[in-house]
């Protein structure tokens, strides 16, 4: 009796209707099969945003790029204005140099032309014979040849018998002729002028020729140096001339056995 309650029992579970459907429902929710493929991916709005952000990136870059070659334009426009603009001063300077010499060169040209010149017509000693000087009193003339009028002359004046193997000595600290005379004016006639060897303890008095001096021009051992230097002034600056002139009178030495080189390069005037 008991057997067959219990079989009774396991053959009809569902006692209760309303059980039976939600324990039916739940199996069939159970046994539901998943089938697909899950696609795992980024949000479209993050991607977009991404990209965004890159290109305001690479604008920003862009940007920073032009900035950087406009900057380097720039600096190599200056640079060479700069440059441009020293060559340009160096190149103004050196024509205002060139300018201001040229119109001093100009100037002194003209000054030049119109200056005085007092003009030298040396002793002709050349032509002198040895038995011809009694006297170490020579004449030579000045003239003014310039355009204006040549004031405060100053001559110095002296006559020397050096050694054949020296020079004049050219010393105007040593005793010696010299004069002051008045002014010369252009177109004038030219006038007298003396160089002496003056005679020791005398005022002005030329030295006389002796035997002695005599033979030693003869046999070539002094030579006879007749030499001037004459300084004055005009309006447009100060000025000077000198001269110097030789002569030996030996038969047995060449010219090129006296010391006169210095007497010929003496001939100036500035």
């Amino acid at each position: 009796m008991s057997r067959k309650k219990s079989k009774s029992r396991r053959n009809n579970p569902l006692t209760n209707p309303s059980q039976g459907g939600r324990e039916k429902q739940m199996s069939e929710e159970l046994n539901v099969r998943i089938t697909g493929t899950i696609k795992v991916g980024r949000d479209p709005s993050l991607t977009q945003e991404h990209n965004t952000e890159r290109r305001e990136d690479a604008a920003s870059e862009t940007k920073k790029y032009r900035v950087e070659i406009a900057t380097l334009v720039v600096v190599i426009i200056y640079a060479g204005l700069t440059f441009w603009q020293g060559w340009l001063t160096r190149d103004i300077a050196r024509t205002s140099q060139l300018q201001a010499r040229a119109a001093q060169e100009q100037s002194e040209i003209s000054h030049l032309q119109m200056r005085s010149f007092v003009q030298v017509t040396p002793p002709e000693v050349e032509k002198l014979e040895l038995s011809d000087l009694k006297t170490f009193d020579f004449l030579f003339y000045i003239q003014n040849v310039g355009k204006v009028a040549a004031t405060k002359i100053h001559m110095d004046m002296n006559v020397e018998l050096p050694m054949t193997h020296e020079a004049p000595s050219f010393n105007y600290n040593q005793r010696h002729l010299a004069n002051e005379p008045a002014p010369l004016y252009p177109g004038t006639t030219p006038r007298r002028a003396h160089a002496m060897l003056l005679k020791p303890g005398q005022f002005i008095e030329p030295e006389e020729m002796n035997d002695a001096l005599r033979k030693e021009l003869k046999d070539g051992e002094r030579y006879l140096a007749v030499y001037g230097r004459i300084g004055y002034e005009d309006r447009f600056g100060i000025w000077w001339t000198q001269f110097c002139v030789w002569q030996h009178f030996s038969e047995n030495i060449s010219v090129s056995g006296f010391e006169a080189k210095g007497c010929m390069n003496y001939n100036e005037e500035g």
